[in-house]
């Protein structure tokens, strides 16, 4: 309950502080004020203890020597250069400084017992003059910058501007645009664009628990081909509030397990390239969802494509609340999916095209609640002679299949193993109902 003040402000060269703390055991500093000051402590090797619910201005932040063991919780901060720094000692005991942030409001901590030195939170402005050291005030000029410098399950917040770049993420972290929360067909302010120049992806993950949020993304062709590429053993990818366009593939969404597509606009992925002219293609997938999107205008292949390279190839899928629409082909083409739910998702498909194709080898399939109308073919369940073999076990139940000049369902000569498909209580829009082709 003490307010620590002097005359000194940020740039200055004196040595002011409030406390000097040599070894100790069990030392608590709790509700002060500090203020005009070179640091409210430095706390030297091997001290324990409590520092909460204080408030620090206009400091270079807490120094504390990284083999003490200090809980940080509930202190707030106006202005200062770093709040916190963890200098070198060893143990080093502060190695998830984005968890001390989180509970110190979001403070901005820095700790030097690494090699480089690592925050937090790292901040990007590709306006700046010349590239800073990553701190709110000093940004730097490029996200492959903050790639180094950010702490593993730190954020990177990235202001608006073009960046042409090719960012590689090799730990967990967070990467912020400007439209991070906005979903992608929403009011959205000034862009933060990653323009991968058509060398390879804006964005390639290699690390687990990443997400990407409130971006555009384009000009990812050749080499990796895609907006976003993820490697086959990605667990916790996370891809939200971006807008997705004029790449080869929007988002290569290999995942290992748990990965999640959502609130995306995916417009006119048309590039060319391998699988070019689809929103998000993936080969093998566990436990992947993709949700509240929107896929308009691809006119070179299927917005969304689960393609087949053993079976199953994927294995819990929730394609569900998207909408699609103006796309040239099926709208969600599907291989080797086991366990798949396909539900209140809306696609009007072209005048000549499909909403749904099953076109070998999915069992276990769930697709309820969706409106697929006026297209030429609401859901088609086939053997396209993959050598995957055919589907079975579906369940077609309360989906709105109107207006489909060839069928709402339609199951083509030996696209369906064995039994009967339920698929009660559709909206068919026509007497005749489905049709098997």
């Amino acid at each position: 309950n003490n307010n620590f003040s002097s005359q000194w402000n940020i740039g200055d060269a004196e040595v002011v502080r409030a406390l000097e703390v040599s070894t100790t055991n069990g030392l608590v500093i709790r509700n002060n004020q500090f203020t005009h000051l070179r640091q409210p402590a430095y706390i030297n090797d091997n001290t324990t203890g409590v520092i909460e619910n204080n408030y620090v201005s206009d400091t270079k932040g807490w120094v504390v020597v990284a083999n003490t063991n200090m809980t940080f919780t509930g202190n707030t901060f106006g202005t200062n250069v770093v709040d916190i720094a963890f200098i070198p000692g060893t143990p080093n005991n502060y190695t998830n400084i984005p968890a001390i942030s989180a509970a110190n409001g979001n403070a901005a901590i820095e700790n030097q017992a690494t090699s480089p030195a690592t925050l937090a939170h790292v901040y990007v402005d590709g306006s700046v003059g010349v590239t800073g050291n990553g701190t709110q005030s000093s940004p730097y000029k490029t996200i492959a910058e903050a790639m180094t410098r950010v702490a593993d399950n730190g954020t990177v917040t990235v202001a608006a501007g073009t960046y042409a770049e090719n960012v590689a993420i090799t730990k967990p972290l967070t990467l912020k645009g400007a439209n991070s929360g906005t979903a992608g067909n929403g009011t959205r302010v000034a862009e933060t664009v990653v323009d991968g120049g058509s060398t390879s992806a804006p964005f390639a993950v290699s690390a687990n628990d990443v997400t990407i949020n409130g971006f555009t993304i384009k000009g990812g062709v050749n080499n990796l081909n895609s907006g976003v590429w993820s490697t086959a053993t990605n667990q916790n990818l996370t891809v939200t509030n971006n807008v997705i366009t004029d790449n080869a593939i929007g988002v290569y969404a290999q995942c290992a397990n748990n990965c999640t597509i959502s609130n995306n606009l995916f417009d006119a992925n048309n590039q060319v390239g391998s699988a070019g002219g689809s929103g998000i293609y993936a080969e093998n997938s566990t436990n992947l969802t993709i949700s509240g999107n929107e896929f308009k205008n691809h006119t070179q292949g299927n917005p969304i494509i689960l393609a087949s390279v053993a079976s199953p190839s994927h294995t819990n899928i929730v394609v569900t609340n998207n909408n699609f629409h103006d796309n040239a082909y099926s709208n969600v083409y599907v291989l080797s999916v086991s366990n798949g739910t396909f539900t209140n998702n809306t696609v009007t498909p072209a005048s000549d095209s499909t909403g749904f194709s099953f076109s070998g080898g999915n069992s276990d399939i769930t697709i309820t609640g969706n409106t697929i109308t006026n297209g030429q073919r609401g859901i088609r369940i086939e053997d396209a002679g993959y050598g995957i073999g055919s589907n079975s076990n579906f369940t077609i139940r309360e989906n709105n299949l109107s207006g489909n000049t060839e069928y709402g369902i339609g199951v083509t000569a030996g696209g369906y193993a064995s039994g009967t498909i339920n698929a009660r209580l559709n909206v068919w829009g026509a007497a005749s109902g489905p049709a098997t082709t």
